[in-house]
């Protein structure tokens, strides 16, 4: 098995194709929440601030990844290694990996919740499958 090496053009690239990707997400969390926040109408509210909340933790996730941790891949490998804030910092990527761990959880607590809200809104009352309140 031979080492792995990115020349150091090779891993310019990389960063800088990162970099782009990361400032076009950035771009279209911007756009979302513009028109999350300008555009939804009054009778979708509680949704809204769903929609809000993953949009914000999606925002934080993607901060996460690509400035704080920023992973260089090692193709064809299924490896690489980090060189972000975070990681110069001293934070352990198993630290790093934990944080992306509770973050994709929250997402999906959040879009669930998002999803039970929007079901039992459009539920007719006395329907079987709407919650009772307690």
């Amino acid at each position: 098995m031979s080492a792995i090496f990115i020349s150091r053009e090779k891993e310019k690239k990389i960063f800088l194709y990162l970099t782009l990707t990361f400032c076009c997400s950035m771009i279209f969390h911007s756009i979302a929440f513009f028109l999350l926040i300008t555009r939804t109408p009054k009778n979708q509210i509680v949704v809204r601030n769903y929609l809000i909340a993953i949009q914000i933790v999606i925002a934080v996730n993607d901060v996460h990844l690509d400035v704080g941790l920023h992973g260089i891949p090692l193709f064809p490998a299924i490896a690489g290694y980090g060189n972000g804030i975070l990681l110069r910092l001293g934070v352990s990527v198993k630290t790093g990996l934990v944080i992306i761990f509770i973050i994709s959880t929250h997402v999906g607590v959040t879009t669930i919740l998002c999803i039970a809200h929007r079901h039992q809104t459009i539920l007719p009352t006395g329907n079987h499958f709407k919650f009772k309140k307690v």
